[in-house]
């Protein structure tokens, strides 16, 4: 920890070096010159260094230099929208101090050159973590405990990312044939935490599988004095389906109702009226043709509620049983929720190829739901 915080320190400075140059960019690339008489570039600089600073404080607001990990995206937003009200802010700050109105394209060089600079010190950033991580240091050392495909898919996720939490360990509460998780050993079950998290030097615990020895594991840590974690998942919840909010100072997992429920659902029953009568005249006078009349027939459907233009492909109970043999879930009774689709976001083929994944990509189609992504699909 005290490394990582000398190294924020080091982005901090970095940054206040580079806003600087930003500014010095934005001036010469506007006047051309550092020697303008109208404009004079000593008061501009004072004021220059006066504001990064501040600009700086924006950005830690925004979460720039905080010291839990973010995503590159995340970064991205945080320099957008500190820039923005730093950006804005100068010229104010320059009129206190000078009482002098320079043209609004300086202050958009402004933000641009800031903004470009920043990403080449969070690209610096990245690229510094990636080194550290390849070489195992400045890493806090992972134990999952779980075999399972939430346990895959962070184990995937937190080493594509170069992240600075690095599984090296996995224990299977209840046994696994595989001997490893992309690349991660697996060491056995949880009557070997002790002699893991020793053996490994374990600095943190990630719990994916087998939250029934949640409590056990737990006091575990707090005896070692090991961070502690554990996903929605281990606690049979999909993190797809509800997010977390906080009221006061308890946080609650919240269920995510998909925007088809409210008015969501009459402008897609609105949508499908227009789109099947719209198309139904289209296409009566080829009606002769058997293909034709098949569409036809499909939007008649439609147009009498007993379809819609996109929603889940139709399965019938003998494909039902085919795909899903093992149980019928909630997740798989959530995509009769909707009226099937002549169009949708997967086919039958995507059936035919992964079943558990074309569900995922149903269910995600429900979750968020806009008419603006029926009419993709529609017309892709």
């Amino acid at each position: 920890m005290r490394s990582l915080l000398w190294r924020k320190l080091g982005i901090i400075f970095l940054d206040f070096w580079l806003l600087l140059l930003g500014f010095c960019l934005a001036y010469f690339v506007r006047l051309g010159t550092f020697t303008h008489g109208v404009f004079p570039f000593g008061p501009y600089f004072s004021g220059a260094v006066f504001m990064v600073p501040i600009w700086i404080f924006f950005l830690a607001i925004a979460g720039r230099y905080s010291v839990l990990e973010k995503t590159f995206f995340e970064h991205i937003r945080a320099i957008f929208l500190a820039s923005v009200g730093a950006s804005l802010f100068f010229p104010l700050l320059f009129y206190f101090q000078n009482e002098l109105f320079f043209s609004r394209g300086i202050v958009f060089l402004i933000f641009l050159c800031g903004v470009f600079l920043l990403f080449v010190s969070t690209f610096f950033e990245r690229m510094l973590q990636k080194w550290e991580v390849h070489r195992n240091k400045n890493i806090s050392r992972l134990l999952v405990i779980g075999a399972n495909r939430s346990a895959e898919k962070i184990i995937h996720t937190l080493l594509s990312n170069f992240s600075r939490q690095k599984p090296v360990a996995i224990l299977a509460p209840y046994g696994s044939k595989k001997k490893e998780i992309c690349s991660v050993p697996l060491l056995g079950k949880l009557d070997a935490l002790e002699r893991i998290t020793d053996q490994y030097h374990i600095s943190e615990v990630f719990l994916c599988e087998g939250a029934e020895h949640s409590m056990n594991i737990l006091s575990f840590c707090e005896t070692k004095g090991l961070p502690f974690s554990t996903s929605a998942e281990a606690l049979g919840i999909f993190q797809k389906d509800f997010d977390a909010q906080k009221v006061g100072d308890t946080l609650f997992l919240v269920l995510q109702h998909s925007p088809l429920f409210g008015w969501g659902q009459f402008f897609k029953r609105a949508f499908d009226i227009v789109v099947s009568a719209v198309l139904i005249v289209f296409v009566s006078p080829f009606f002769a043709i058997s293909s034709v009349y098949t569409v036809l027939k499909q939007l008649q459907k439609v147009f009498l509620g007993e379809m819609s233009i996109v929603g889940p492909i139709f399965l019938s109970p003998e494909e039902i049983q085919k795909y899903f043999p093992e149980r019928l879930n909630v997740r798989l009774q959530r995509r009769f929720l909707l009226r099937p689709g002549m169009r949708g976001p997967v086919s039958q083929n995507d059936f035919e190829n992964d079943s558990e994944k074309a569900l995922e990509k149903e269910i995600r189609y429900i979750q968020t739901w806009s008419l603006w992504k029926d009419a993709k699909i529609l017309f892709s």
